[in-house]
This record gives C-alpha cells, sequence and structure tokens, in this order.
C-alpha cells in the first residue's frame, strides 16, 4: 500500500460503480414508471452485499457486490 499510486484499487472502482446504481436508483424512484397497486410503487435497485480486500497494506485486487433489481413492468397488461 505504500505504493498505491502505482496500483488500481478495485474497491474504489467498485464503490464508483455503486454510486452510480445508487443514482439510478434514485432517478427511477423520482421518474418512475410508477404503479399504485404496490406498496412500493417504483422500480428499486439496492447494493447489499460488498466484498474485497484481504489486508489494510495490500491493494486490492478483487471487489465484488450483489444488486437486486426489483421493477414495476412499464407496460401493463391489457386483458
Amino acid at each position: 500500500s505504500s505504493l498505491a499510486f502505482e496500483g488500481c484499487n478495485a474497491i474504489e472502482y467498485g464503490s464508483r460503480l455503486i454510486s452510480y446504481i445508487n443514482s439510478i436508483a434514485r432517478y427511477v424512484k423520482e421518474n418512475g414508471p410508477f404503479d399504485d397497486d404496490f406498496d412500493c410503487p417504483f422500480s428499486t435497485i439496492t447494493v447489499n452485499i460488498v466484498s474485497g480486500g484481504n489486508a489494510t497494506n495490500v491493494i486490492p485486487g478483487g471487489c465484488e457486490f450483489i444488486l437486486e433489481v426489483r421493477y414495476i413492468n412499464q407496460f401493463p397488461i391489457v386483458n
């Protein structure tokens, strides 16, 4: 980690991607689509598990995360 400027920190880049996913979730929450038939009337995207690195003095070469998407269908089925 004393030569961090020479490496690529996977957790740093993973956090950027997680932040971007969060911005998409906020956009969908504010702009829809919406379906008032559900308790949560909009699609949700959440990152719930993050893993990476193996020591405080080693630049992490890997970062994994799990996200969940629960979506509202934009096109209602008409019978």
